[in-house]
């Protein structure tokens, strides 16, 4: 099964080249879609595949859009092929901005089994889709934001002044 959506979207959020210093970086939970699927179904943990059948993505937007909280965001991607180290390496050039992000906190907001899976197979989690959104919100919006998703979601990092994007981590 497939979906798809055409359309043209208006406001500050939908340009890569709107990510501010000072803003934070919002991700919500990804399992992964066809890659993911792809990887579980070869390795034989078929089981996986159900979690990345989710509309997570999709209830996320609808709830932001719906609480008004969309707006309070400079920029949102989703997290696809490239993984978040290519999005957020796109989002610091085209905005020309330094972003560093913690890679447990990354990591924490990869689904537990496909997280599980992708270690075992050794495949970087940080280097495909995930299919979660990233936002980059300013921080006094971070809160309400947050409220409003009704997904796993958290601040993984922070936008500031410089060129460049930086996975610190943990020591």
């Amino acid at each position: 099964g497939a979906v798809a959506a055409f359309g043209v979207t208006k406001g500050a959020y939908d340009s890569k080249k709107n990510v501010k210093p000072g803003d934070v970086v919002i991700m919500t939970e990804g399992a992964g879609g066809g890659t993911v699927c792809t990887a579980a179904i070869y390795s034989g943990n078929s089981d996986v595949v159900f979690e990345t059948l989710n509309l997570d993505f999709f209830f996320a937007l609808k709830a932001l859009r719906e609480k008004g909280a969309l707006k309070l965001a400079h920029a949102i991607t989703d997290v696809t092929n490239g993984g978040v180290r290519g999005d957020l390496e796109v989002m610091s050039k085209k905005s020309g901005v330094g972003i560093t992000v913690e890679r447990e906190a990354l990591l924490s907001m990869v689904n537990a089994k496909v997280l599980e899976l992708l270690t075992k197979l050794k495949i970087d989690p940080l280097g495909l889709s995930l299919d979660s959104l990233l936002l980059f919100v300013p921080r006094e919006n971070a809160e309400a934001v947050l409220s409003a998703l009704p997904v796993k979601s958290k601040v993984v990092g922070v936008v500031d002044k410089g060129e460049g994007c930086f996975i610190r981590e943990k020591d």
